[in-house]
């Protein structure tokens, strides 16, 4: 989703609405400005280009959460953290 219509917060509350409407359940939705979201690439930690699925939060990630993500890995899975995004390298791809 791409918008051009103000603050975060309205851009926010606009697709939590149509999503709640469309699906009919709540869905928490985080707003990242282009640059962040380009900042979030540009930063990742793997130095190799290995697929890399990137989550990003509504928040920095503590140390408690980042070391609950360390302990879902296994063994082929790399996690890194920086700030509000997860960096997830999942040897084996996503839902497999």
């Amino acid at each position: 989703l791409v918008s051009s219509e103000g603050e975060a917060s309205h851009v926010k509350s606009v697709a939590e609405t149509a999503m709640a409407d469309a699906f009919g359940f709540s869905v928490d939705t985080v707003v990242f400005t282009q640059e962040a979201l380009l900042h979030a690439v540009e930063a990742c930690p793997f130095p190799d280009t290995s697929p890399v699925a990137i989550a990003f939060c509504s928040g920095r990630i503590d140390h408690d959460a980042h070391t609950r993500l360390l302990a879902l890995a296994v063994p082929g899975e790399d996690v890194a953290v920086m700030g509000e995004f997860a960096y997830l390298r999942l040897g084996r791809g996503q839902g497999s």
